[in-house]
């Protein structure tokens, strides 16, 4: 199914692809791939993953390889680094701040899982899966299951669950590398 979106990363190459997997030390799966080069991240229109362990989740921003703070796939990679075990690399975030992880290694190179934050290692305890949901058996998959929602519906949603459990907000979350602005 296509996936609308309001903003789209900047148009890049095969050589900026592989200067990116030069600085992370992984090759990336030839579907990932493919999608940075056509869409190379953005902001998605209103979408969900269907997913019947965690239930649907909102596709809030594709991370792209790009200078815009919210969607650099680099200071994504770089920042969030330790918090997922070393073979993961955060390819999309949701509306709650959790994290869409693509595997780069084995076990499962390719697939995707979903991160929730809630459920994260301790700070300076070796992070685990035990807060890993398996969604897909590669970007493709995960691509194909990705569905069109209704804006208002959505957002009532989430806004029902906000008061349920407070833990969840209809805006994107400051990442930890914004800095107002300021530099460093």
């Amino acid at each position: 199914m296509p996936v609308d979106f309001y903003k789209r990363g900047p148009a890049i190459s095969d050589a900026d692809i592989d200067a990116f997997e030069k600085r992370i030390g992984h090759v990336l799966p030839a579907d990932y791939r493919e999608f940075l080069l056509r869409i190379n991240g953005g902001r998605p229109c209103f979408h969900v993953i269907r997913n019947q362990e965690s239930g649907d989740v909102g596709v809030k921003i594709f991370f792209g390889i790009c200078d815009e703070e919210y969607f650099d796939l680099d200071a994504e990679f770089r920042d969030m680094r330790g918090r997922w075990p070393d073979r993961l690399m955060s390819i999309a975030i949701d509306d709650c701040g959790d994290r869409f992880c693509l595997s780069l290694d084995s076990p499962n190179y390719g697939a995707v899982y979903y991160w929730d934050h809630e459920l994260e290692a301790e700070e300076g305890e070796e992070p685990t899966e035990s807060n890993l949901t398996y969604l897909a058996s590669s970007f493709s998959e995960f691509w194909e299951r990705i569905e069109p929602i209704d804006r208002d519906a959505y957002l009532a949603e989430q806004e029902s669950k906000v008061e349920e459990n407070a833990k969840c907000s209809n805006s994107v979350p400051k990442p930890p590398w914004h800095t107002n602005g300021a530099s460093g």
